[in-house]
């Protein structure tokens, strides 16, 4: 009797012990994926980190060619023309033309007078 005693009691301590050992790895397991989720996680937020710093400096790059842009289109340029600028010149060319058929009226009013008086002078016999 008191071997099979301690042969249960033997029974009972590698029961107990191998419980326990298993018990520690398990937490162990856990504690492992654990730090492997934290690497992860912490890995993706450099990237995101990365990625983010990337596009701050696309978009100051932007801002910046916007800016230049918009005191490009401030600045007048000398060489293009407006609405004012094209009126002007609309007003100017009306006013030569009409000068235009006043000095062609004339002309055709002189070559008359001069047919006439010629005509006068050559009928003269």
């Amino acid at each position: 009797m008191k071997r099979l005693f301690m042969f249960t009691l033997f029974l009972t301590a590698v029961y107990l012990f191998q419980s326990t050992s298993s018990l520690a790895q398990r937490p162990s397991l856990d504690t492992r994926a654990i730090r492997e989720d934290y690497r992860r996680l912490q890995n993706q937020l450099e990237d995101l980190l990365v990625a983010h710093n990337a596009l701050k400096t696309e978009v100051s790059k932007l801002h910046s060619e916007v800016r230049l842009l918009r005191a490009k289109t401030a600045t007048k340029d000398p060489t293009t023309a407006n609405r004012d600028d094209l009126e002007g010149l609309a007003k100017s060319i009306r006013e030569v033309d009409r000068k235009r058929v006043q000095d062609k009226d004339l002309i055709l009013k002189e070559m008359k007078a001069l047919l006439r008086s010629g005509s006068i002078g050559t009928r003269t016999t």
